[in-house]
């Protein structure tokens, strides 16, 4: 459960600013299951840190964190 965690969280870093189609599909698809509230599927986010011992709403919390930070570093790239 922590490795599908992980990777999810791995590939909304890579795709956090992605405009191809490829890296906005994953991008949609990993944010779609960390916004999810399913509970009933072993492998749902909310499982997932529930099993782990997360807070989902903080994990959550983290995961917007990020999407600014990248969003911010694009910005900065894009005025050089």
């Amino acid at each position: 459960m922590l490795a599908v965690l992980e990777e999810a969280i791995r590939t909304y870093q890579r795709y956090a600013c992605a405009h191809d189609l490829h890296g906005a599909t994953l991008r949609t698809q990993v944010e779609e299951w960390f916004a999810s509230d399913d509970c009933d599927w072993l492998f749902s986010f909310v499982a997932i840190c529930d099993a782990l011992g997360l807070e989902s709403s903080y994990v959550r919390a983290g995961i917007g964190r990020l999407r600014e930070r990248a969003e911010t570093a694009r910005r900065r790239e894009a005025r050089r």
